[in-house]
């Protein structure tokens, strides 16, 4: 019953997390995510009759996801239980699995924002960690962090304030480039992910919402609830406390997986009869689990600051 009450109680509180990454289970502590990229064809393309086909050469990029431990215990005395009904000692077993839900999605919310890798003085824990070094993910400079972001993964002084400053950030996801130097397919806003703080959602539910561009006579909004590109919006508070300016827009869970190497544990223990004649604890209830966020690229995602300059990175206790 207490192991069923932690689950639902982590089930029950809301998150965005999960819309963010792609799920996956790996028992090393450094899972190694290695792909095939085609380095281009030799010669102009098209084969003609009697002549072999072209072999295409490819190239095998890396990058690194690591672990992260971590867990929570609670304890409760015989005069916990004796004074609370069975409501109340439920609802005091419920918080292991709410404050298990808030950790994992502030985890998440904090490595795909790369809060401290791309802060002001990158840090670790690195979010994108191509052959096992840390890199920032989010940077205004020209090929970086790699070739493949001629325009770099991070636009400065674009507020979020109306549609222009959509547009560009879809001119940098445009400009992103393949293995081969060729851009990618055609934009699929039904994968595309606007990534806002709460300060931001009345900004850009007004974007998302109009019909017409404001200002403009009878103007199709792009970006409207008619428009090709309009975005599906998530949001949430705790994103606020990384930044309340800073926004994001992309194909999330094509560039970020999260890496479960332990699901949760749980262990139960009452009757301890040392803790009991020591401090009369009469019952115990510990969930622990292991998992870690990574990027497997950085061709997917965008960050807009409302400035030039990054947030400093949180201190070591709150990575």
């Amino acid at each position: 019953l207490v192991v069923k009450g932690i689950q639902d109680a982590y089930e029950a509180l809301p998150t965005i997390g999960e819309q963010l990454v792609t799920d996956f289970d790996d028992n090393k502590k450094i899972s190694v995510m290695a792909s095939i990229h085609a380095i281009g064809r030799p010669g102009p393309a098209g084969v003609k009759e009697g002549d072999p086909y072209p072999e295409v050469s490819a190239s095998e990029e890396k990058v690194e996801i690591r672990n992260r431990r971590d867990g929570l215990k609670l304890s409760l005395t015989s005069e916990a239980i004796e004074e609370n009904d069975v409501a109340g000692f439920a609802e005091r077993v419920n918080k292991l699995g709410e404050m298990a839900a808030r950790t994992i999605e502030e985890q998440t919310l904090s490595r795909v924002c790369d809060q401290n890798g791309s802060a002001s003085s990158g840090a670790e824990p690195y979010v994108y960690r191509p052959n096992g070094a840390g890199a920032a993910l989010y940077s205004s400079t020209a090929n970086t962090p790699g070739t493949r972001a001629p325009s770099g993964t991070r636009v400065l002084n674009n507020a979020l304030v109306d549609d222009t400053d959509l547009e560009a950030v879809r001119t940098v996801l445009n400009a992103m480039r393949d293995n081969e130097g060729k851009r990618f397919q055609s934009w699929v806003n039904s994968e595309m992910i606007l990534l806002a703080p709460d300060a931001l959602v009345p900004v850009a539910l007004a974007i998302l919402n109009s019909e017409l561009v404001p200002g403009e006579a009878n103007m199709l909004n792009v970006w409207g609830p008619r428009g090709n590109y309009r975005p599906r919006l998530l949001s949430s508070p705790k994103l606020d406390d990384i930044s309340t300016t800073a926004w994001y827009m992309g194909r999330f869970n094509r560039q970020f997986k999260r890496k479960w190497k332990l699901r949760f544990e749980y262990v139960t223990l009452s009757g301890d009869t040392q803790a009991f004649l020591d401090t009369r604890l009469a019952f115990q209830a510990r969930i622990g689990w292991d998992c870690e966020i990574g990027a497997l690229d950085y061709t997917s995602v965008v960050q807009s600051l409302s400035g030039t300059a990054a947030a400093t990175a949180p201190s070591a206790a709150n990575a």
